[in-house]
C-alpha cells in the first residue's frame, strides 16, 4: 500500500517529511536489509516437486521431518506486531491463501506491498513495523486482498480496481466483527469497508481513530490544528492552515504560495495556534 504524498504545490508533489519513528532491526537476515523477521526454519523455498507448494496452510511432512507451512512461519514472524487476540483471525486468512509475510523497517514510500514472481508457489507480503498494531493489521489485510486477487485472476487487472476493492471490503467486514477490535475502531473499519480506497490515508475518520493506538508517533495531524495555525511538516517550511477543500487542506506558504496538504499529514512543529 503506497503512502499518499502529504503535500502538493501547483501540481508538483513535494517529499515533505512525515516520517514515523524508524524501527531499528535487531536482526540481520539474508532475505534483505530491513527485514526484521526471524529467519525461515526450513529451506528458503520449499521444493516444488514434493507437493508442498499446494499446502492448505497446515504443517506438512517431508520424509522423516515435519516442516512448518508458510502460514505457520508467517504467523510466527508477525504475531508480536498484531493486536492482542488477532492471531487466530490472521492465521485463518493465511491458511485460506498461503502467503509469505515479512515485517520490515518503516519505509517513507509505502506501508506495505505484495509481490508474486512467476514460478513461485506463493506471493510475498512486506508490512512496515510502525508502532501501531491495528495499523499493521490493516496494512496486512490490504496486501492480503492483493494476494487473494492474484490467486483468483490470472489475467492482468488494475492494482486497486473493482476486484481488489471487493476483496478488501470482504476482509474489512470480517475484521469489523472480531471481538478483539475496539468498538469505535470497529465502526470506523466498517465504514471504510463500504468504499475502500487505494490508501486508507484518504479516510480521515479512520486515521484519527487509529491514531489513538500509536505508541511511537505522537505528532498531531494537520486536520487537528485550528484554521490559521502556523505549522511545519519538515521543520523548515512554515505553512498556515486553511480550510478543507475536498480531500486536502488548503494551506498558505510564507510568500503566499498555495499548498494542498493531506488532512492526516503529521505535523513536525506548531508555531502558534492563531
Amino acid at each position: 500500500m503506497a503512502q499518499a504524498s502529504p503535500l502538493s504545490h501547483q501540481g508538483e508533489l513535494f517529499a515533505a517529511s512525515t516520517s514515523r519513528e524508524r524501527f531499528k532491526s535487531p536482526i540481520t537476515s539474508r532475505r534483505g536489509r530491513g527485514d526484521v523477521s526471524p529467519p525461515l526454519t526450513f529451506g528458503e523455498q520449499l521444493p516444488l516437486g514434493l507437493g508442498t507448494a499446494r499446502s492448505n496452510g497446515h504443517d506438512i511432512v517431508l520424509g522423516e521431518s515435519r516442516q512448518p507451512s508458510i502460514a505457520t512461519v508467517s504467523i510466527r514472524r508477525v504475531r508480536s506486531y498484531l493486536p492482542t487476540g488477532a492471531e487466530p483471525f490472521v492465521m485463518r486468512l493465511l491458511r485460506e491463501v498461503p502467503t509469505e509475510v515479512v515485517p520490515v523497517e518503516s519505509r517513507e514510500s509505502k506501508h506495505g506491498d505484495f509481490t508474486k514472481e512467476a514460478g513461485t508457489p506463493y506471493g510475498r507480503i512486506t508490512v512496515n513495523v510502525c508502532g501501531n498494531s491495528y495499523r499493521f493489521l490493516l496494512t496486512l489485510l490490504h496486501e492480503l486482498a492483493h494476494a487473494r486477487v492474484a490467486a483468483r485472476y490470472r489475467r492482468r487487472i488494475k492494482p486497486h480496481g473493482p476486484q481488489w476493492k471487493d476483496e478488501f471490503a470482504r476482509l474489512l467486514f470480517r475484521l469489523s466483527r472480531q471481538h478483539f477490535l475496539p468498538g469505535r475502531l470497529s465502526g470506523a473499519v466498517h465504514r471504510h469497508a463500504l468504499d475502500p480506497k487505494s490508501t486508507d490515508e484518504y479516510d480521515t475518520a479512520l486515521q484519527l481513530e487509529l491514531r489513538r493506538y500509536d505508541t511511537t508517533d505522537q505528532r498531531l495531524m494537520v486536520t487537528e490544528l485550528d484554521v490559521g495555525t502556523k505549522f511545519s511538516l519538515d521543520g523548515n517550511t512554515v505553512l498556515r492552515r486553511g480550510e478543507l477543500i475536498r480531500r486536502r487542506i488548503r494551506c498558505t506558504g510564507p510568500k503566499g504560495q498555495i499548498y494542498s496538504v493531506l488532512p492526516v499529514a503529521r505535523v513536525e512543529t506548531v508555531y502558534d495556534r492563531k
